[in-house]
Parts: C-alpha cells; sequence; structure tokens
C-alpha cells in the first residue's frame, strides 16, 4: 500500500515485483493510495508544481497493475478503498457537481473500467477485506494517525487488522490477543510535503494461511514485514521496544530465501 503514484519508490516496487514473479502468491493486495489522486485535493497541492492530471496516475497505475499480472497471472488482486482516491473523489464530486444524476454515474469501478485496469476486487473505503474467506486477520487501509494507532484499531475492532495509511511500521498485540499490524509506505517522500521531516519506512507483508486447516501458521510464521530500504526509523512495537525490520535486497540468496520460505500454496503479498 501507499505507493502514491507519481511518488513510487521505484527501488521497492522492483524488490516486489520480483518477489512476485518467484512465487504464485494466491493475493496480492493493495492496500489502498495507490495513486496520489493530487487533482482531487484541495488540501496541499500547489497546481501550478503538479503536473500529473489524474488520467496520468491512472495510467501508471494501470501499468502497473498489467506488470503484476503478467507476472504472476493466477493471482487474485485486490484493491482496499483509500483517502486519497476514494475519499477526495466522493468530496471532489459533492463540493463541484450538484446534479444527483451525474454523481450517480462517477465511481471507483467505473473509473477503473474505462481505464482497463484489471481488479479482480473492489474494496470500499474504510471496509475491512478478509483473505482467504477467513475472518481472523483482515485488511483496511486506515484512518487514524496517532502516534500508537495499531492500539487505537485494537480497541476499535473485535478482529485484528493490517493497516497503511500512516507510512510508519508498527506493531501492538492487545491483552485480548488481537493484534494489528502498521505497514509502511512504498512511495518517496511527497515534493507537496515540502521536505517536511517523515517518520515514514519503505516495507511491505507476506501473510501465510492453511486452507486445509482453515488457520493461519504460528505466530512467528503467519505475518512477516520486509523493509525494502536502508532507514534508521525503527519500529514501534507494543507503543513500547523498537525493533528494526528486516531488510531485502535485490540479490539472487535473499530471492531464494523468500521462495524457499513461502513456498506453500496459501498467502499472499501487500
Amino acid at each position: 500500500g501507499d505507493v502514491h503514484f507519481p511518488y513510487q519508490d521505484d527501488k521497492s516496487l522492483n524488490t516486489i515485483k520480483q518477489i512476485i514473479k518467484d512465487n504464485n502468491f494466491d493475493e496480492i493486495i493493495l492496500n489502498g493510495d495507490i495513486i496520489d489522486a493530487g487533482q482531487l485535493s484541495t488540501k496541499f497541492i500547489n497546481y501550478e508544481d503538479y503536473k500529473l492530471s489524474l488520467k496520468d496516475e491512472l495510467l501508471m497505475f494501470k501499468d502497473f497493475v498489467d506488470e503484476l499480472k503478467e507476472l504472476n497471472p493466477e493471482s487474485k488482486i485486490v484493491f482496499v478503498g483509500d483517502n486519497h482516491l476514494n475519499e477526495r473523489l466522493e468530496r471532489y464530486i459533492r463540493e463541484r457537481i450538484d446534479v444527483d444524476c451525474i454523481r450517480e454515474e462517477i465511481s471507483i469501478e467505473k473509473m477503473f473500467e474505462k481505464f482497463k485496469i484489471n481488479i479482480d476486487e473492489i474494496v470500499p473505503y474504510n471496509k475491512v477485506y478478509f483473505p482467504f474467506t477467513q475472518r481472523q486477520i483482515g485488511c483496511i487501509h486506515g484512518f487514524i494517525s496517532s502516534k500508537y494507532f495499531t492500539e487505537k484499531y485494537t480497541q476499535k475492532y473485535t478482529h485484528s487488522l493490517i493497516v497503511n495509511h500512516t507510512h510508519t511500521t508498527q506493531y501492538y498485540r492487545a491483552d485480548n490477543g488481537l493484534e494489528c499490524f502498521g505497514l509502511g509506505c512504498l512511495c518517496e517522500n511527497l515534493k507537496y510535503l515540502r521536505n517536511q521531516p517523515v517518520r515514514w519506512n519503505n516495507s511491505f507483508g507476506i501473510l501465510k494461511y492453511d486452507y486445509k486447516i482453515r488457520k493461519y501458521f504460528t505466530k512467528k510464521e503467519r505475518m512477516k514485514f520486509y523493509q525494502t530500504k536502508e532507514s534508521k526509523i525503527k519500529t514501534i512495537y507494543n507503543g513500547g521496544a523498537n525493533k528494526k525490520f528486516k531488510n531485502i535486497e535485490l540479490s539472487d540468496e535473499i530471492i531464494k530465501k523468500i521462495k524457499i520460505r513461502y513456498s506453500l500454496p496459501n498467502r499472499f503479498i501487500l
């Protein structure tokens, strides 16, 4: 998640593409903010500096999805709704179009169809997507931006979650066993932030699930964070202890290890 075309981090995306090429993932979940949708923003963007249109970003998104499909044709690709495209589009329509019948004709689904973006399932913004038709761990782009956001999600929901949105890496396990995994991002520093300091990590996750016994693997194995670039920013664990991610570099040795570790038939990458 959080690729933010046209501000994508190419090194991170190349790492992910290499891993997808070498593994037959059942699902590839794009956990929101894949495009920046800057043209729809009424808050951050100086349009004199911002040269790309929404059309340009959607075409970049299409090329990215086409490449994922080519690398792993059998994978189900899921798009999880987000604040940058879904929420901005809804607000843009509400503020500028006062004809109901025209509003009804504008949607994410129709937009993806027009640009031939080959998504297998589109999840509405703020709706939890449960991979593998189970109800233990869900994916949502997210909407909480507080320092210990993963803790907040375990208080609001009755199941464990994988979230993006903040671009920071974090993990929290509540006393009742619920967990929240905060993934980082796959973009560079957004130019319109004017180089303000950020605590972002470029990273993604891999989750394993065993269909035969209808459960996830052990806590140690089921969810893995991977950082795609060196970073001095540490991950917040349970609101306290800091740990660093395991780094991935584009080397044959590392890719081979990923392939061996996730050689079982059921897993996804996001």
